[in-house]
């Protein structure tokens, strides 16, 4: 599988927002930022069928009315699946209505461009040849918030999303050829991990790091940890 580090930032680093691409067709996240740097990196964006969302926090979800609007505009005719929390829907009209209070139907907005939310407690799915699923994981408050593990060809890429260290963290580790985590802070919380963290995990199993602040990044590059690839925007990996 092709892995595409599309943004590896926080929202306190001038990086993009944290989000990932599988062979050019499965997007995780897609939050603010991200649709211009899919096109910086020349991704074609109408290629994207599957966009997984972990969680309601607007540096994950806020560029999602973007490629809706692209899409018909252009009348593209593929049809593009939004997998995400309860309530996704919801907070994507509201989106179009703070931004785009002119637009008469929504609903028609993504009729024309093929495209639907699916909204999910639990997800566990075969979709066009890949073993999607989804995984809890503790962010704090923020509840549900999910990581995924997507598997083809007897290869699987697991995701994070945003987490603090807990037992699925280590399920996804033990799993996953490769697994993309997050590390926002220089410092262990209940909502994210920190450098210690991640350099225990990469003990066990090869990973990316993804959703760093810039002092963050530089602590981790400072400790020159073994297998572990510190991840920036545009890297592409294949698995």
């Amino acid at each position: 599988m092709k892995l595409q580090l599309i943004g590896t930032g926080s929202i306190t680093a001038p990086q993009t927002s944290a989000s990932s691409l599988i062979n050019d067709h499965i997007l995780i996240d897609c939050g603010t930022g991200v649709i211009k740097e899919l096109l910086k990196q020349q991704v074609n964006i109408f290629n994207i069928d599957i966009i997984l969302i972990t969680h309601l926090h607007a540096d994950h979800f806020f560029d999602l009315p973007y490629i809706v609007l692209l899409r018909s505009f252009n009348q593209i005719t593929n049809n593009l699946k939004i997998y995400g929390p309860k309530n996704l829907k919801k907070v994507v009209n509201t989106l179009f209505e703070i931004g785009y209070a002119d637009l008469e139907d929504v609903e028609k907005i993504f009729s024309d461009g093929n495209t639907s939310i699916v909204e999910f407690d639990n997800l566990e799915e075969e979709i066009d040849g890949y073993l999607i699923k989804s995984i809890l994981v503790e962010h704090g408050k923020t509840k549900p918030s999910y990581g995924y593990i997507i598997e083809k060809n007897g290869k699987s890429i697991g995701f994070s999303g945003d987490s603090c260290y807990c037992q699925t963290i280590d399920y996804l580790v033990d799993s996953c050829d490769v697994s993309v985590l997050e590390c926002s802070f220089p410092y262990n919380s209940e909502e994210h991990m920190g450098p210690e963290t991640i350099e225990q995990l990469a003990k066990k199993g090869k990973i990316a790091v993804t959703h760093m602040s810039l002092y963050t990044r530089e602590k981790l590059e400072k400790k020159n940890i073994d297998n572990l690839i510190i991840g920036k925007d545009g890297d592409i990996f294949h698995i």
